[in-house]
């Protein structure tokens, strides 16, 4: 399956998600729940990717005449083609959603490697970081990470933070994750640096894709939300 990684593209998904009225995703992890006569309930999950699901509500009454290659980019991905988007990199405006919440500089988080997965965490290694101090949080629960950069060859799953990590000493820091290490032979990350906060990116295909409508002199609507979800291969 081929798969464009153009971050950067205004067009296609990217113009849905820059353009959008609203965005939802979830990630459910793949569990059972069952209630024995006596009134117990028990609870079961298996390890999975734990795929985003994302839908996204687009903007109404765009202009025809200024969306006519996005139609087309959109036309053209369909249900078959993955692409990548991000959240805040080339909208700005969208950038809340996921910025950076540490207290790290850009110049400090650059220095940043990957060292290794185990289960739920992620090993890194900071003994290049500069001017560190005790108890700086370099994440708070909720930060966007991804090994690697978002480009071709490289690592291309993100994950987020499941609690708040700071450095007290030492040249390396455990990081919990909400899902388990995904292996892609995109691109090994061990010895990379990171991607964080708005930067992060997602490979993701279209698996609803609404009709859209002309009304009126030169007003485009679209009949429905857009669904992606994120590829796992």
């Amino acid at each position: 399956m081929s798969c464009f990684y153009n971050a950067n593209d205004t067009q296609g998904l990217q113009g849905v998600i820059n353009t959008a009225q609203s965005i939802t995703w979830e990630r459910r992890k793949i569990t059972g729940q069952t209630m024995s006569r006596s009134g117990r309930t028990r609870i079961s999950s298996i390890a999975s990717a734990v795929p985003w699901n994302f839908t996204v509500k687009p903007r109404p009454r765009m202009k025809y005449s200024q969306t006519r290659e996005l139609l087309e980019s959109l036309d053209t991905l369909d249900l078959s083609i993955p692409t990548t988007i991000n959240i805040g990199a080339n909208n700005t405006n969208l950038s809340y959603i996921t910025e950076y919440q540490g207290v790290w500089t850009p110049a400090q988080l650059d220095q940043i490697t990957f060292t290794s997965p185990s289960g739920l965490n992620f090993t890194l290694d900071v003994s290049g970081v500069p001017n560190k101090t005790f108890g700086d949080v370099v994440f708070r629960k909720g930060d966007f990470i991804q090994p690697g950069a978002p480009i071709t060859g490289s690592y291309r799953y993100p994950y987020t933070v499941t609690d708040t990590v700071t450095w007290s000493s030492g040249g390396t820091i455990t990081v919990p994750v909400n899902r388990p290490f995904i292996p892609d032979a995109q691109g090994n990350p061990t010895g990379r640096s990171l991607t964080f906060g708005s930067d992060v990116t997602w490979s993701v295909v279209m698996v609803s894709k609404p009709s859209y409508r002309i009304s009126g002199y030169d007003i485009l609507d679209f009949t429905d939300d857009f669904r992606f979800v994120e590829v796992i291969v």
